[in-house]
């Protein structure tokens, strides 16, 4: 009885080992990769959109095989894409996807904020029954509401502060 549980005790620390190092592994590759597509044409061309992020009111930064798309929330309705195919870029496979994902983070730090974004991954079904995988930064609803209300806050005080000089 105590072989068997030796043995039990030695096989799973020798799957948590591996496990350990497989994901250092694919974070070392992950790493590699962002700091290639940082430095390659597709991300000179799609740099000057990553700097507007930080000036803007951000809903949503969806990363998809053909194209990077952010949305705004104020104001409403102001969407930026890049399309690879219209700037002379294939679209990306599914490492090169995540590895920008990761790219526009480095560049943009306020997506990297776990407090105001959230990384989402979503998959779509394909024609051909496969799935296409895409990735997200989505505004968290507490960010967007406390922005919201700040903003709504700031023009009312104006709005009294001009109205009371009358």
């Amino acid at each position: 009885m105590d072989t068997l549980v030796m043995f039990l005790a030695l096989a799973v620390l020798v799957a948590c080992a591996a496990v350990m190092i497989h994901d250092r592994r694919v974070r070392k590759r992950q790493k590699r990769l962002v700091a290639y597509l940082r430095q390659s044409d597709l991300y000179a061309h799609l740099y000057p959109m990553v700097k507007r992020i930080e000036q803007m009111h951000i809903e949503s930064v969806a990363v998809r095989r053909e194209e990077v798309c952010v949305r705004a929330y104020e104001p409403a309705g102001r969407t930026l894409r890049f399309t690879f195919d219209k700037h002379g870029f294939d679209p990306l496979e599914d490492d090169r996807l995540y590895a920008l994902t990761l790219a526009l983070a480095v560049d943009a730090p306020i997506l990297r904020d776990s407090k105001r974004y959230d990384l989402l991954k979503h998959e779509d079904q394909c024609m051909n029954g496969g799935k296409a995988a895409w990735y997200e930064y989505m505004i968290r609803t507490e960010f967007k509401d406390s922005m919201v209300r700040a903003r709504y806050a700031d023009s009312y005080r104006e709005n009294m502060l001009r109205h009371s000089g009358n």
